[in-house]
């Protein structure tokens, strides 16, 4: 299943077989693309999550730029946290944005950063998913 948000911001994706989101966040994001970002989340990835015990997030920051939405999406991946999210990747081509996203994880999930996706999924596979 895919999402594709109706301003362009981001795409999400849910490959039910592995337990893993791929989340595709593009542009410098506000509060409300932010928020547009969880509802999506409540209402179509995490149905799709259902049984699901433990699940990871594989996000593609490439063509993000770095927003000032920390305290936002610290307390989105808090929701995910509290919800299943087990393990996170990110692939990151900007020290800023790997950065910032260090600082979103917070306490609850600190992001493995890599600079492809291959390496990416590598290390999720060698994480059970």
């Amino acid at each position: 299943m895919i999402v594709k948000d109706i301003k362009g911001m981001y795409k999400i994706e849910v490959d039910k077989s592995r337990n893993i989101v791929i989340e595709t966040p593009m542009g410098l994001w506000k509060s409300e693309d932010v928020e547009r970002f969880h509802k999506d989340y409540e209402a179509k990835v995490m149905p799709q999550l259902a049984g699901a015990k433990q699940w990871a997030i594989l996000s593609d920051l490439r063509n993000y730029k770095t927003s000032n939405v920390v305290a936002e999406l610290k307390n989105h991946v808090q929701w995910k946290t509290e919800r299943g999210l087990h393990r996170a990747a990110i692939v990151v081509d900007s020290a800023i944005n790997k950065m910032q996203m260090k600082r979103t994880g917070g306490t609850a999930m600190e992001p493995m950063p890599f600079s492809t996706l291959e390496d990416a999924k590598g290390w999720l596979k060698e994480q059970g998913f």
